[in-house]
């Protein structure tokens, strides 16, 4: 399968071309909006909702609110004749009953399909126990927006296969490693969501400029006190052989991954001929345009 990407180094706009596609597709990927809607039915979180509600409108280019920014998203997706947009988490920043429920009417407001995959504050509240626990506890709240599966997910487009993977603890697991094996072994184009990104070399330098630790999936480079503090543990067995699979493997149809998390922009090769991205975060207006074209 010819696959090429047309225009890597583009922070806003992704051009692929696939050979055998019947037609243009079109995706935008929204992540890391972060909003911090609440109300009484989640009265623990209301202090942490101003609170981060103050933050992101402080770091907004034009001052606007983290909703603001994703209802202008949102509009615009309606312009550019979305045929599906992908969420690649911290669209919340909490899963609070408003949040969720404020995402939602947005999602349907537009009525495009929608996949939505979940980052490390989707699931977390700030005096919540940074735990797998705690993760599917909450995973029944996001049910709304992930149909279902929040763990693993699969959306056929035109052709076109969008898996969504929870890696929002820095790991994949053995079930979502069979499934993405399952579904690349299929051989249709396929692209791969998830918040955070797969380690590359490239990467390392920006991302320790900005967060000073290496916040990637499967990164050399942690310490015992940057691991305590993003309570990240050593990576599993599962999570380095998912690794090997889209780098290294049977993975050719894998067109390209999207990522969050990192807050920065970015497009960097993880094999030959393909591409991980992160866009400009939602809370500053930020969206990744994905546009799929046949081969000439």
């Amino acid at each position: 399968m010819v696959i090429r990407h047309v225009n890597p180094l583009d922070v806003d706009e992704t051009i692929i071309e696939i050979q055998g596609l019947s037609r243009p597709v079109t995706l935008v990927q929204i992540t890391d909006s972060h909003l911090a809607e609440a109300d009484e039915r989640d009265r623990d979180a209301l202090e942490a909702a101003r609170t981060t509600a103050s933050h992101f409108r402080i770091h907004s280019p034009t001052g606007a609110s983290t909703r603001q920014h994703l209802q202008e998203i949102l509009d615009h997706c309606l312009t550019l004749k979305a045929d599906c947009l992908v969420l690649t988490g911290d669209i919340i920043h909490f899963p609070t009953w408003a949040n969720v429920e404020a995402l939602a009417s947005d999602l349907s407001a537009v009525s495009i399909p929608f996949l939505y995959t979940p980052g490390n504050h989707d699931w977390h509240y700030p005096q919540q126990p940074w735990s797998e626990r705690t993760r599917q506890e909450y995973y029944e709240r996001l049910s709304p927006l992930t149909c279902g599966g929040p763990s693993q997910q699969a959306y056929d487009v035109h052709g076109v296969k969008l898996i969504g993977i929870d890696n929002s603890m820095y790991q994949t697991s053995p079930e979502q490693l069979e499934f993405v094996r399952q579904h690349l072994a299929d051989r249709s184009p396929c692209l791969l969501f998830m918040h955070i990104p797969m380690y590359v070399p490239t990467l390392m330098e920006d991302v320790m400029q900005r967060w000073k630790a290496p916040i990637m999936m499967g990164s050399p480079g942690w310490t015992p006190e940057t691991r305590a503090k993003w309570m990240v543990r050593d990576t599993l067995p599962s999570t380095t052989e998912f690794q090997a699979l889209v780098a290294d493997g049977p993975a050719e149809n894998l067109a390209g991954i999207f990522c969050g998390h990192i807050h920065i922009t970015h497009a960097d090769a993880y094999r030959e001929g393909r591409y991980q991205y992160s866009p400009k975060p939602g809370y500053q207006g930020g969206f990744r345009l994905i546009r799929l074209e046949p081969t000439a």
